[in-house]
């Protein structure tokens, strides 16, 4: 949902990849430095034997497109995510148990 659009304060917002459907979206962060970079953590739940978390996603325009950003991540159930705000094009992630990565 997006809290922007319109006279209204949410709308729905649909736009995601498929491989989003069925899984949370743990965590988002946009970036300080371009409003349309934003980042978003999968995860499934988490009493399961296989992990169903389909990782990472960033959108470069604002949600338009998607796409994953998974190269060099251990397993893909994501935690948090944050852009560095002091360093541009930075971003550090925490896994479920793996310790985080930038």
């Amino acid at each position: 949902y997006d809290g922007r659009s319109n006279d209204q304060f949410w709308s729905h917002y649909d736009n995601f990849p498929d491989a989003w459907h069925g899984k949370y979206v743990y965590d988002v962060d946009v970036d300080p430095f371009d409003s349309k970079r934003i980042i978003v953590t999968t995860t499934d739940v988490p009493a399961k034997d296989i992990s169903g978390g389909e990782g990472v996603f960033l959108t470069i325009d604002g949600g338009v497109h998607w796409r994953q950003v998974n190269d060099g991540l251990p397993l893909l159930r994501v935690g948090s995510v944050a852009f560095n705000p002091h360093v541009r094009n930075q971003v550090v992630i925490g896994t479920q148990g793996r310790g985080f990565f930038q």
